[in-house]
């Protein structure tokens, strides 16, 4: 059975996006201080975010892979 070809590359996109967003939202508040609650909320989106960029990155490192070596095997 063909598995069908996913595009890792806009899901890594994506997470990138979202960790800029909440980078941007962080400077966003000046000279505010944020809660400890904000402050945490922030640290677990990011860490969050990071998870899912690793694996994210690694699964469409092994998708290149895949696909030279099935290019190569063809010539």
């Amino acid at each position: 059975m063909i598995r069908p070809v996913r595009d890792y590359s806009s899901q890594v996109i994506a997470l990138i996006r979202d960790l800029l967003i909440l980078n941007g939202a962080e400077r966003a508040r000046g000279g505010a201080s944020p809660s400890t609650e904000q402050l945490e909320h922030w640290k677990c989106e990011r860490t969050k975010i990071r998870q899912e960029l690793v694996q994210a990155l690694s699964l469409h490192k092994r998708q290149r892979e895949t696909l030279v070596m099935k290019n190569h095997i063809k010539q």
